[in-house]
């Protein structure tokens, strides 16, 4: 974790390490709350879209259908756990939120005197939470507030803190008390307290799970939907169908001809090639050291 001051922080990972990602209702629910709910435990949890009186507000999307569509077009869309920033008319997403607002596009900053003017209620200092990404990186920031000594940040210092830490793209989620970020089920922001929210982001990724092989006697297709306890969820004999539905539902997919999963893919480490004629050369360094030493100290 990148430590900006001592009241700001900011998460990164690799895109490539992405498992499954998407906004989710959270139903009132904070997303620590949330979180402990799933079978499936996300890496990452973090509040996302604003919302009012428990309804959302703006323009919200979920699994290709819209919540609400009311102003602030333009946002993060979220796509084949792919991000982007657009208008929702005109980029693909599954999953779509407004930036309240859009803080940086590709490393230039949004944030005009008219933005703070539109969003003056939320303009001032306050907690925050930040997404944001690169080609390579995801980033998770965010500025605790409303505590002593942690006063937060206000809308015209985001998008800075954002450039200065290489964040090209960003945007603003909500804050104040629905500001709350949880990582590997810890919530990692200090805040005066925290309230439920209408919606959250979540994101998976390889290697926070464990898989557990199931009973290959209780399997007699070819491919089967396991959880992360090994327990057989879904049997059929297309692989497509089995890993599409696979990465809706959180689970794995193991085929019974290898006994080998699928998906998610195991990591592979590769192991570097080793050249002979250099393994050689180092050794035979090695020795000539070895003999040196050993005559300086006989």
């Amino acid at each position: 974790m990148i430590t900006v001051n001592s009241y700001t922080k900011i998460e990164k990972f690799s895109l490539t390490e992405i498992r499954k990602a998407g906004i989710f209702l959270a139903n009132g629910m904070t997303p620590l709350e949330w979180y402990n709910k799933q079978t499936d435990k996300p890496k990452y949890v973090f509040n996302c879209g604003l919302f009012s009186g428990g309804s959302p507000v703006f323009t919200l999307k979920i699994d290709g259908k819209e919540l609400i569509k009311d102003s602030l077009y333009r946002g993060l869309a979220i796509k084949d756990n792919k991000f982007a920033i657009g208008n929702v008319d005109d980029i693909p997403s599954d999953d779509f939120v407004s930036g309240a607002p859009v803080l940086t596009y590709k490393g230039i900053n949004q944030v005009s005197q008219a933005w703070i003017d539109t969003l003056s209620t939320i303009a001032g200092k306050e907690p925050r939470v930040v997404f944001g990404f690169d080609q390579q990186s995801g980033y998770i920031l965010f500025v605790e507030g409303r505590l002593p000594n942690k006063q937060g940040a206000t809308l015209e210092e985001l998008p800075l803190i954002c450039l200065n830490n290489g964040i090209p793209n960003a945007v603003n989620l909500d804050g104040g008390y629905s500001a709350m970020v949880v990582i590997d089920g810890k919530i990692v922001n200090e805040g005066k307290s925290y309230r439920g929210v209408n919606n959250l982001m979540a994101i998976w990724v390889e290697g926070n799970m464990e898989w557990k092989e199931p009973n290959w006697n209780w399997i007699w297709t070819k491919y089967a939907q396991v959880d992360k306890d090994g327990k057989i969820k879904v049997q059929n004999n297309d692989m497509t169908l089995a890993i599409n539905n696979a990465k809706v539902s959180g689970y794995a997919v193991w085929e019974k001809a290898t006994k080998k999963r699928l998906f998610p893919e195991p990591v592979i480490i590769e192991k570097p090639v080793i050249n002979t004629g250099e393994k050689v050369f180092l050794e035979s360094i090695k020795k000539m050291i070895d003999e040196r030493l050993n005559n300086l100290n006989g």
